[in-house]
């Protein structure tokens, strides 16, 4: 599949989910000592990552108080997406409908509903997941209808027989986070869409190996 993102680039994506969720937890937290050394932690993260990052995040002993710590948080919530927005205009370009610039309509419309580019990400995962699922059947000649837990269930048990394992779509897990990100359209948490990801990427993996 030209243009899918790299394990290299989930993981920026996942550090990007982390500086967002640190920054909802600073933000009814009083314990300064905590939030910094979370802060601390991950900023280590992004210094390893990118070049530039230890001179544009601010020092974590320039940190006094929780309105120090909430700052620069911010700073490195923006510094994220800032870097993870080609990550992101790379992995929406692998759905089989792409507008001229993707984010240009969807950034106002998640700010009004409170979500971000990671519900996205999650609920794009969900669908390149059926889409590969619904393609592959067709692929294999197998039956089509029913919900796509039914197709996902075919096309497990013709890779079996075939020697290739596809993880394991069925689990209560994930169907509790497909239902909470499509369905009740809530924002991912860190583990959450890790675990999407990881799943997107094992399947992307084990579809290149079935074959007719």
């Amino acid at each position: 599949m030209p243009g899918f993102i790299e394990e290299n680039e989930i993981r920026k994506l996942l550090l990007m989910s982390m500086a967002r969720e640190l920054k909802k937890r600073a933000e009814s937290m009083e314990d300064v000592m905590f939030v910094t050394n979370e802060y601390r932690k991950l900023r280590n993260h992004f210094c390893d990552i990118y070049p530039d990052a230890c001179e544009l995040l601010p020092e974590p002993s320039s940190i006094s108080d929780i309105n120090d710590v909430r700052y620069a948080i911010d700073q490195l919530v923006n510094y994220a997406t800032a870097k993870t927005i080609p990550f992101f205009l790379k992995f929406i370009k692998t759905m089989p409908y792409l507008v001229e610039n993707p984010l240009a309509p969807l950034l106002p419309i998640l700010n009004e509903l409170g979500l971000t580019i990671n519900w996205v990400i999650a609920c794009s995962s969900l669908a390149l997941i059926e889409v590969m699922t619904n393609r592959k059947c067709m692929e294999m000649k197998l039956n089509t209808s029913g919900k796509f837990m039914d197709r996902f269930k075919r096309l497990r048990a013709e890779a079996e027989k075939k020697g290739v394992k596809l993880p394991n779509l069925l689990t209560k897990a994930f169907w509790d986070i497909r239902h909470k990100v499509i369905h009740n359209g809530e924002e991912p948490q860190y583990n959450e869409l890790k675990l999407i990801l990881e799943y997107l990427k094992i399947l992307f993996d084990s579809f290149k190996k079935l074959k007719t």
